[in-house]
């Protein structure tokens, strides 16, 4: 296991400099708002950084320990709206199968953080 965890650590590293902050607009994402609302407010979320940890810790409680084998996260932020996206990407080494089936659910994790007091708008898979 520890193998499997350094392999990913490694992996992560190396491409994290791939996924930086990107823009996006929240206003395509009114479906997902929509339908996986959340009450959770986070506290203010200034930096790409916290909103990725902020993220994380959202989808363990949602999703599990299987969010740990879905990144790099991709975070993007709409100024206009002043809103994180938090993405997983399932960016990961090729696995052997019986770990791909034990491990990865399907669909990414997604999360939409208000960067002024940390409320999350939606947390959803997809």
């Amino acid at each position: 296991m520890s193998i499997l965890i350094s392999v990913f650590t490694f992996y992560y590293l190396f491409f994290a400099s791939f996924f930086v902050t990107s823009p996006f607009n929240v206003t395509e994402y009114e479906r997902q708002i929509e339908l996986f609302s959340s009450e959770l407010v986070l506290g203010e979320t200034p930096t790409r950084s916290d909103a990725q940890k902020r993220a994380v810790e959202v989808w363990r409680e949602h999703f599990g320990s299987q969010i740990y084998f879905e990144w790099p996260y991709v975070v993007s932020f709409d100024e206009e709206s002043d809103v994180w996206l938090v993405r997983g990407t399932m960016a990961v080494p090729p696995l052997p199968r019986f770990l791909v089936s034990k491990f990865f659910v399907g669909n990414v994790p997604n999360i939409l953080i208000q960067k002024s007091d940390g409320r999350v708008l939606a947390v959803w898979r997809g």
